[in-house]
């Protein structure tokens, strides 16, 4: 009766370790999968932003950690256009990394339609880059490790890296894209 006792409390305790573990797992797993997750919608939306983006109207800091390119879209989702047929361009996006988040913030461009016309980076017409890194915004990612974007040089090309830190025992996990703006 006791070696029983004994072997049963031995097999509860080996099942308690293993379940123990593989939840661990599972939480290591699920908590980097969701993060990768995030960071890959975050990209994503940036990337999709630029591509619809002119090249003429595209700033990026110089130290590298912070974009803006103009946006065609209102707040609803329209874009309009000249008489001509040309876009209006609506305001910039800027997104800039603030400690240790990841901020996208828009920049109205406050001309009438006939000063909307032709792309401009933020720098000529509204102020410089930096007077908009401020805070303001929509925070996207937290637990930021960088943020950094690149003009390749010679090309019309921005390579945009992002980084976020692990928690515990997950190593930071990072992604990058290459994104053409629209010309």
């Amino acid at each position: 009766m006791v070696i029983a006792a004994t072997l049963s409390f031995l097999l509860m305790v080996i099942l308690l370790a293993v379940y123990s573990m593989s939840h661990r797992v599972w939480r290591k797993s699920s908590d980097r999968s969701e993060r990768l997750g995030r960071l890959q919608a975050n990209l994503e939306r940036l990337t999709s932003d630029l591509r619809r983006a002119p090249f003429a109207g595209t700033t990026v800091s110089p130290d590298g950690k912070a974009l803006s390119f103009l946006s065609s879209e209102t707040s609803t989702g329209q874009v309009f256009y000249s008489t001509e047929g040309g876009i209006l361009w609506d305001h910039w996006v800027v997104y800039y990394q603030r400690g240790q988040e990841l901020i996208r913030r828009d920049v109205p461009w406050t001309a009438p339609p006939a000063g909307r016309q032709t792309p401009q980076p933020v720098q000529n017409v509204v102020g410089p880059l930096a007077a908009f890194l401020d805070g303001q915004g929509r925070i996207l990612t937290q637990n930021l490790e960088s943020f950094s974007v690149t003009n390749i040089k010679d090309t019309r090309l921005f390579r945009v890296s992002i980084e976020v830190q692990g928690n515990q025992n997950i190593q930071p996990i990072s992604i990058q894209s290459t994104i053409r703006p629209r010309n």
